[in-house]
């Protein structure tokens, strides 16, 4: 997934995690993977979060970082791509990776239904 990430030159201002254990190890791999170092901070309120949790962590999110990575766990992932987008995903599986574009000048006016789905892209998809 990270080969798929460099393709597309993505490089996230900051990532928001689960501090849960796999998900730390999905940070640590992205990181090293890409090869460059962005602040990290773990948010103990995505630990299994449901989409208005997912919301309300977004919506704290400093101005200053306009690319920002959310990683965390189903079924609330999938349900808040379904609600901020025109997405209709039935599941983002492990290592699933859902890019949401939205036009707001400040994250506090991120709400349901105001992104676009850029891109999904998920491991078998690139299996051989």
């Amino acid at each position: 997934m990270a080969k798929a990430l460099k393709e597309k030159k993505i490089k996230p201002d900051i990532i928001i995690s689960s501090p849960a254990k796999r998900t730390k190890l999905t940070v640590n791999g992205l990181l090293k993977e890409l090869g460059f170092k962005t602040k990290t901070t773990y948010a103990d309120e995505l630990y299994l979060a449901d989409p208005n949790t997912i919301l309300s962590v977004v919506k704290e999110i400093n101005d200053k970082y306009d690319f920002v990575f959310i990683i965390g766990h189903n079924p609330g992932l999938t349900e808040f791509a379904n609600l901020m987008s025109d997405a209709d995903i039935e599941n983002i599986p492990t290592l699933g990776i859902v890019a949401l574009k939205c036009k707001i000048k400040k994250w506090k006016e991120y709400g349901y239904h105001n992104a676009s789905m850029e891109f999904f892209i998920y491991p078998k998809m690139f299996k051989e």
